[in-house]
């Protein structure tokens, strides 16, 4: 991975960011507040997380085309239950997205093979984000979610 931060973390981070506070002028959501800055840090480094892990996946059969497809993704499924712990369904809901036919539109085709969908970084972003994902198991702070409230392990639900 190069060392600069990709322009798609960046981007996904501030949308997420950028709407938390009330504005409270116009123009406020052209850029981050002070109220949002925490939001800010937490999403950049969420979303750096999930691009790490977007292109490792992106990457496992040798393409790394900045989108995923299904090979891709079945053969990174046993890496995503047993490093990060994604459960079945999740598995199982991209695997439904994968598994799309392709629309015929122009706007559709950068996202779309003859074979069936492929995922682009901004819709595996919303993915992560909705499962909460602990990618680095060893960071302490990746014992708590966003709210600062304890993550609960498997047996705790």
């Amino acid at each position: 991975m190069k060392e600069t931060m990709p322009k798609k973390v960046l981007i996904r981070a501030f949308m997420a960011s950028n709407s938390v506070a009330p504005a409270r002028k116009d123009g406020d959501h052209d850029w981050v507040t002070f109220a949002e800055c925490r939001m800010l840090f937490v999403n950049l480094r969420r979303y750096l997380q999930l691009f790490e892990v977007f292109d490792d996946i992106d990457a496992c059969l040798g393409e790394r085309d900045g989108r995923i497809n299904m090979r891709e993704f079945q053969h990174s499924v046993g890496m995503l239950q047993k490093k990060y712990g994604v459960p079945d369904h999740a598995i199982a809901a991209m695997t439904k997205s994968l598994q799309m036919k392709p629309m015929k539109t122009m706007a559709c085709q950068a996202g779309t093979t003859p074979e069936g969908h492929m995922v682009l970084f901004q819709e595996f972003g919303t993915w992560g984000m909705k499962l909460d994902l602990n990618l680095i198991a060893s960071d302490k702070f990746s014992q708590y979610d966003l709210h600062g409230k304890p993550r609960l392990t498997h047996g705790e639900y």
